[in-house]
């Protein structure tokens, strides 16, 4: 017995096949016999047959193009499997990005289907990296000035890595100049300001932050306030003036809204988290009793304050 599938596309096109001769014999009689009523009804069956044409060929043009789709996410997932193959560090590193980049392009009122983009460019901004040699890759200290132009090769590896790939050409670019500067002094093509997408800027900021807040082998993790100090010390210079500002005060909503923690800025939620703190008519949520303490011992320094955040953002 067919499937049921198999059933409903042999009825449509039965369906189809006996309204069209119906249509074409009332079409015959009339102009063998003209009659009043029954070229109005042969219109009508004709009109009739397009319909469920033309909606049987929507619906399998729809289902092409959702295959197309499920095809390029299952290749983005094997990309991002690749770059974590290359490097753990990389692993967390891309998904916070990704996470992160999702939230701020949704904070700033961004298209759903511009926020997924720029979050696929996100996830896999590093797969440049997989042409690195892992001795510059998992090097622990800082890298020589050799290493490092070495290292300013990633973004363009990225990008040909992604070249044969069709709808992923905005991804592309915004991976080709994620470490383009504001002022024009970044890699690999020195653009500058609004010359850099808007995805790209973003992922700046994003893959800044998640650097600092976690740290590296040379270098310790940064709380949520050394993080924002130094995004403003680099806002018109590194990163573009108005998104730093926009995202200063997307950290502090996060941490008002209890999504973030106030010390380190790690993400949070009321359901996992296991430290909770009430002062002041709000309830803070931390991610340890570490963060939790220091909060209690220094509030006053994590108190983010947006006007005195934002004060100095496009120096």
């Amino acid at each position: 017995m067919p499937p049921p599938s198999s059933l409903s596309r042999t009825a449509v096109i039965g369906f189809t096949v006996v309204i069209t001769l119906i249509g074409i014999a009332l079409f015959q009689a009339e102009f063998a016999n003209p009659h009043p009523r029954l070229l109005p009804l042969g219109v009508l069956i004709i009109i009739v047959v397009a319909f469920v044409a033309l909606e049987r060929k929507y619906r399998n043009e729809l289902n092409r193009q959702q295959e197309k789709i499920e095809r390029l996410m299952g290749i983005k997932v094997v990309l991002a499997s690749l770059i974590d193959m290359k490097d753990p560090y990389t692993e967390g590193h891309s998904r916070n990005v990704r996470d992160l980049t999702f939230e701020f392009s949704n904070f700033l009122g961004l298209p759903l289907e511009a926020c997924e983009e720029h979050a696929t460019a996100a996830e896999l901004h590093d797969i440049g990296k997989i042409g690195l040699p892992d001795a510059i890759l998992k090097k622990a200290g800082s890298l020589q000035d050799e290493e490092y132009t070495e290292v300013k090769v990633h973004p363009r590896l990225g990008a040909e890595a992604l070249k044969t790939l069709r709808g992923f050409e905005s991804i592309r670019n915004i991976i080709l100049h994620h470490h383009e500067r504001y002022d024009g002094t970044g890699y690999p093509d020195g653009l500058a300001g609004d010359c850099i997408p808007l995805g790209s800027r973003i992922i700046a900021l994003a893959d800044s932050y998640d650097a600092m807040l976690h740290g590296r082998e040379y270098r310790a993790p940064m709380s949520i306030m050394e993080i924002i100090s130094a995004l403003q010390a680099q806002a018109g210079k590194q990163f573009d003036p108005d998104l730093t500002s926009a995202f200063l005060k997307f950290l502090h909503h996060g941490v008002r809204s209890g999504t973030r923690d106030p010390v380190c800025g790690m993400p949070v939620s009321a359901e996992d988290s296991d430290f909770v703190l009430e002062k002041d008519g709000h309830k803070w949520l931390f991610c340890s009793e570490t963060c939790m303490q220091e909060f209690q011992r220094h509030s006053s320094k994590y108190l983010l304050k947006p006007e005195a955040q934002h004060s100095d953002s496009k120096n």
